[in-house]
């Protein structure tokens, strides 16, 4: 089960990196007053969280239930 957990981890690294750059970078583009740029970097992020949470809910639905 350890093992699972830490794949899983390794997996989202990435994502999870990602995911905080696209904040920053949606703030940034925010401030520059380019809400066009804006809006691609909010819909990647959109994309990123939707993957993040496609993985979380993956582990979920495989651990058993405690009773």
């Amino acid at each position: 089960m350890a093992e699972r957990e830490a794949a899983l981890a390794h997996m989202l690294q990435p994502l999870l990196e990602q995911e905080a750059l696209l904040e920053s970078f949606v703030q940034e583009a925010n401030a520059q007053r380019k809400y066009e740029d804006a809006k691609s970097l909010r819909e990647n992020l959109k994309e990123i969280r939707a993957e993040i949470d496609r993985m979380l809910k993956a582990r979920e639905d495989n651990r058993p239930a405690i009773a």
